[in-house]
């Protein structure tokens, strides 16, 4: 339940804030200001220098989520925080003042799981634009001005989307990849990546991480231990690799090399 500082030369502990509850995002640092969720759905801005609170927002208080850990996302002067009800706010990084809200969930899901409408991955804010999915089902593109959606699409998923040009990237809960339209939501192309362990059973179910794009490819990893390579264009798979252990992290991409991180708590990395 506390946020803590540290000097990243050291190690040394420069400040700590408790937070009330335990936090369940990754923290987010902008413009002088840290920003987190707690497991109760409240948006806490700190001073980055201090630790100091400086505001909270409240939201509708959810006990089902997906076990992840999304950030918020922010341009500017303006704070995207997506929540475990489903919904989406932006808020103003100064004093947390909200600017509009929008709620990505969808009525008449036939189970338990599926109506969670946890949004599950980070938001991303492109080009005047927020880019956000929900579990139970909801893909959109906002205008971060006006908070008027640009348009949405029935797709589930827990990871963030990644934008690059003119095209959305996003991996559904059932495995597939999916190139959008970034400006009308229109789909280019869907490709099936594995869904189960074994395909003649139909069962263990395989959980997809990523995309992200590295040069030219983009990049996934799964629950099996595996990674993948596709090409942008059409989705064809073109490399895959055994990373070893489960992946359930989305990898991270620096100077030319990828970082992931294994349920086992290993580092493995690959160019």
């Amino acid at each position: 339940g506390f946020i803590v500082a540290l000097d990243a030369s050291s190690g040394q502990e420069v400040w700590r804030t408790d937070g009330g509850a335990p936090f369940h995002s990754a923290p987010t640092v902008a413009n002088g200001r840290v920003y987190g969720i707690t497991n109760d759905s409240e948006l806490i801005a700190f001073d980055s220098s201090d630790g100091a609170v400086l505001w909270n927002h409240q939201a509708i208080a959810e006990p089902a989520r997906i076990l992840s850990a999304p950030s918020v996302a922010v341009d500017g002067d303006t704070v995207v925080a997506p929540f475990a009800s489903g919904e989406l706010v932006a808020l103003l990084a100064p004093n947390g003042r909200r600017v509009w809200s929008d709620a990505l969930s969808r009525s008449g899901r036939l189970t338990s799981l599926s109506a969670i409408n946890d949004i599950a991955g980070r938001p991303v804010v492109d080009g005047g634009a927020v880019y956000a999915v929900s579990h139970s089902g909801v893909l959109v593109a906002i205008d971060l001005r006006t908070g008027q959606r640009i348009w949405a699409r029935a797709f589930a998923s827990t990871q963030t989307p990644w934008v690059a040009g003119g095209v959305l990237y996003a991996v559904s809960t059932d495995g597939e990849l999916a190139a959008f339209d970034r400006a009308s939501g229109n789909i280019y192309w869907v490709r099936q990546l594995r869904r189960f362990r074994d395909d003649t059973d139909r069962t263990g179910r395989v959980a997809w991480t990523g995309p992200v794009m590295i040069g030219s490819r983009l990049v996934l990893a799964n629950s099996l231990g595996e990674a993948v390579a596709v090409t942008p264009e059409n989705g064809e798979i073109v490399a895959t690799a055994e990373v070893g252990d489960p992946v359930f992290v989305p990898p991270v991409i620096s100077s030319g090399m990828i970082y992931f991180v294994t349920e086992k708590a290993n580092l493995v990395v690959m160019r």
